[in-house]
């Protein structure tokens, strides 16, 4: 588990549940100095979440702390034993993060923005992920009044779009 920065997140505690056969199954453990952590679970389709219990000071406590945006639970599917890696990162507190597009009509896609209430944020788009920023074509600009906010982009076109949010107009 590492924050946007790419710096690693020690002692937080993460946990795995799973109903597989009738039973619930559950298992947590916590990141060590580097951010990694490690699980052993059986086959089957498990979701992994991080102990977001709000504190300011978590020593010692395994709460990510109110710094970070708690990100959204992580779906992992195990088959044959294999090893499977559920990359974490997280946020800080009033930068926006998107959730995974989803195409919910020909031409339409959805996603979350996840932030502060009250903030405004601007999404921009472009086909190419390597333009600077100041290539990138405005999309939205919104003051969230929830969080998670739902976005809709009715003009997607068939054509691979890339999203990103910012702070500020």
């Amino acid at each position: 588990m590492h924050d946007s920065n790419g710096d690693p997140l020690a002692g937080v505690q993460l946990f795995t549940y799973a109903a597989l056969g009738g039973l619930t199954y559950l298992t947590s453990t916590s990141t060590d100095a580097n951010g990694n952590y490690s699980m052993t679970v059986i086959n089957g389709n498990w979701t992994v979440q991080i102990n977001c219990c709000g504190c300011s000071d978590c020593s010692g406590g395994g709460c990510l702390s109110t710094t970070y945006q708690c990100p959204d639970t992580q779906a992992v599917t195990i088959v044959d034993n294999n090893k499977t890696n559920a990359n974490l990162t997280v946020s800080f507190t009033g930068q926006p993060v998107l959730s995974q597009a989803t195409l919910v009509a020909p031409g339409q896609v959805s996603f979350l923005l996840h932030g502060v209430i009250g903030s405004t944020y601007t999404i921009v788009t472009s086909s190419n992920l390597t333009l600077p920023m100041s290539s990138w074509i405005t999309a939205y600009v919104t003051n969230l009044t929830v969080n998670p906010a739902l976005i809709l982009d009715p003009h997607a076109t068939n054509k691979q779009l890339f999203y990103r949010a910012r702070l500020g107009p």
